[in-house]
């Protein structure tokens, strides 16, 4: 025989579903209810069920998970005490269940079946009745999708803070090594009358901060291509870099013609003279073009993929992506300013057209290609550093 519980238990209890019954009615619900226990841990409700059980919580504490569907997480809506129902949205609307209950103590729980509940209702049901039952299967609706959006917010939330603390993490590691990368590029331009040439040791210094910033990315926890380390659809954006940059060398060279016009200094110069600014040999040109061609991707993955990609993920408001491009490209024209102000400066410029290239396409693909192009257009062939 099913245990039954008295009926002053069930009046203390103060429960939502049973407030305004008569006594009378009380003793009807006592009469199809079962008297279950659980102890801590095991299952009550699992989420996708089909059922037609409502319980109300006698003594001890139930806990609400919530499935979020797209990534398979369990989030907690709620902890109920003794007094609250769980259930009851089923009944509502007919659907599975909307949610998980795990038992969080020991607890004991009062079992009503709506088909027992049926049985012993009214047949004739008022029609105030009926709307009443009508409007609560619709609240019954509202509130399973209002879970829905519980969870996925929560799920959101729950990414954007990861989000943060990763990026933190990475922002951090870069501002160190971007401090440190200055200060040495710094001493080592006041060593520029001992040394012959400091371009290996300025060259060797930007792949250990290279290095610091894989570093920092690989312990991020987020994949390697949320830094722009990745090929996909490279023939198509770099066909697109390449066309995108011709605007801007022939935006450099219309910089030199103007002062080839009206500055002083530069009225002798050749709009493309190269070979006479440069001393070197054809060996020599070939390993710095080589030598450009590799440590350009590492600024940019310096730039664009840590700075420009943690900053577009670390910030929360509305123009977040510029303000990304922004602090990448300043840090990336300070870390120029070794070799001149104005040429710190000038970098400033296609750096924002690269910061925009990246956003669009999450790959260094196509800003490393506009990089190496536009960089020894405007120094072999225009022969810019005649501009300072």
């Amino acid at each position: 025989m099913d245990q039954k519980p008295d009926l002053q238990s069930i009046k203390a209890l103060n429960n939502t579903l049973l407030k305004g019954l008569s006594d009378q009615q009380i003793e009807q619900v006592r009469d199809i209810m079962q008297l279950i226990k659980v102890d801590k841990g095991d299952m009550i409700i699992k989420e996708g069920d089909v059922s037609d059980e409502v319980y109300i919580i006698q003594n001890g504490e139930v806990d609400v998970i919530k499935k979020e569907h797209d990534s398979g997480e369990h989030y907690h809506l709620a902890t109920l005490p003794a007094g609250e129902s769980i259930g009851e949205v089923s009944l509502l609307d007919e659907e599975p269940r909307s949610a998980s209950v795990i038992a969080a103590t020991a607890s004991t729980l009062l079992k009503i079946s709506m088909q027992d509940l049926n049985r012993i209702a009214s047949e004739t049901d008022s029609a105030a009745s009926r709307i009443k039952v009508n409007f609560a299967r619709e609240m019954g609706k509202r509130l399973r999708k209002t879970n829905e959006t519980t969870v996925t917010s929560l799920h959101i939330q729950l990414e954007e803070a990861r989000a943060r603390v990763a990026m933190g993490t990475v922002i951090c590691w870069l501002l160190v090594g971007i401090c440190c990368y200055v200060l040495a590029l710094q001493s080592i331009s006041l060593l520029g009358d001992a040394a012959a040439s400091t371009t290996i040791i300025s060259v060797s210094i930007l792949f250990v901060f290279g290095a610091m910033t894989l570093a920092a990315a690989i312990r991020s926890g987020y994949p390697l291509s949320f830094y722009g380390l990745t090929t996909k659809n490279w023939p198509k954006i770099s066909a697109e870099a390449i066309i995108f940059s011709l605007p801007l060398i022939v935006l450099i060279a219309f910089a030199k013609w103007m002062l080839i016009l009206f500055h002083p200094k530069m009225t002798d110069s050749s709009l493309l003279d190269w070979s006479q600014n440069l001393d070197i040999t054809r060996l020599e040109l070939l390993g710095d073009i080589l030598l450009y061609a590799v440590f350009t991707p590492v600024q940019e993955f310096i730039a664009r993929g840590g700075v420009q990609s943690s900053f577009q993920s670390f910030l929360t408001n509305r123009f977040k992506n510029l303000q990304a491009i922004l602090i990448a490209n300043l840090m990336f024209s300070m870390t120029h300013i070794h070799l001149s102000t104005a040429f710190a400066i000038m970098v400033f410029i296609p750096g924002l057209f690269w910061g925009w290239m990246y956003h669009r396409h999450k790959t260094l693909v196509g800003v490393c290609v506009s990089h190496i192009l536009i960089g020894l257009a405007a120094y072999y062939m225009i022969g810019f550093q005649a501009m300072f």
